[in-house]
């Protein structure tokens, strides 16, 4: 996943880019042997403040962010303050990271510079067809999205696999907050994960991750109702209602 930022210019309209990558090496800060990737995009329409692009081939996800181009300010605005906010706390591991020098990626006559490369694979494009293989997968997505909430204040609405991103080594990198609200700071007996996903058990079901909704649900009350191994609250599940979850302290959450 390459994260490209451009330099300052004037404010254009939207037009058509020939995006050309050359791989970043991590040990030098240096650009690597150069093995060119290049691709014809088209930036979406965003806001007044800027645009987002994003787009794929078969070894290059590419987000772009056009600070320049006109146009409303919605997702351009969300996404950088959620950055922003995500990045001063410890949730940061969950998204992309910066460099203070990148690969520089020519456009016709403008410089954009990578702020990241995120080696791996979107969650659309992995194939896992164990159980235990997907379970292991979704563990760490539900982690890592609820640390960006209760540690980062960030909700993601619009969390799919195409925004989600397999590292090599396994770690869960989320890429996409355009859909995204900044929430005041949750108590603890509220931080646990089944608060946010009993509601995406059946999209993620139809995503092929779960089996069906209720074998997700089920999965995940085994995982996080007594609070997980990673410290999480537990919670209740009054009368065995798998979408309705109550901290131990009182209140509740319903689907």
């Amino acid at each position: 996943m390459d994260v490209l930022r451009p330099q300052a210019r004037q404010k254009s309209h939207r037009e058509d880019y020939i995006l050309t990558l050359q791989p970043f090496s991590r040990s030098s800060s240096r650009l690597s042997r150069p093995s060119k990737v290049t691709i014809k995009c088209h930036l979406k329409d965003s806001s007044a403040s800027g645009a987002i692009a994003v787009f794929k081939t078969a070894s290059h996800v590419v987000k772009v962010y056009d600070t320049t181009l006109e146009g409303p300010a919605t997702e351009f605005t969300n996404e950088k303050v959620a950055y922003e906010l995500i990045g001063k706390s410890e949730a940061r591991k969950h998204i992309p990271q910066g460099f203070q020098h990148g690969t520089v990626v020519d456009f016709p006559c403008h410089q954009y510079n990578m702020i990241d490369k995120v080696p791996g694979t979107t969650l659309d494009l992995v194939e896992a067809s164990a159980d235990s293989e997907k379970q292991a997968i979704m563990k760490n997505l539900i982690e890592a999205d609820s640390e960006i909430l209760f540690l980062g204040q960030v909700t993601i609405h619009d969390l799919h696999p195409q925004n989600v991103t397999l590292t090599l080594s396994g770690k869960i990198v989320i890429v996409d907050f355009g859909q995204s609200t900044i929430e005041k700071k949750i108590p603890k007996e509220y931080r646990n994960p089944l608060f946010c996903w009993v509601r995406r058990a059946r999209l993620w079901a139809e995503y092929g991750w779960f089996r069906n909704r209720r074998e997700g649900l089920k999965w995940m009350w085994d995982e996080w109702g007594p609070g997980g191994d990673a410290n999480w609250a537990s919670v209740n599940k009054p009368q065995e209602n798998l979408t309705r979850v109550t901290p131990d302290q009182g209140g509740e959450l319903v689907e």
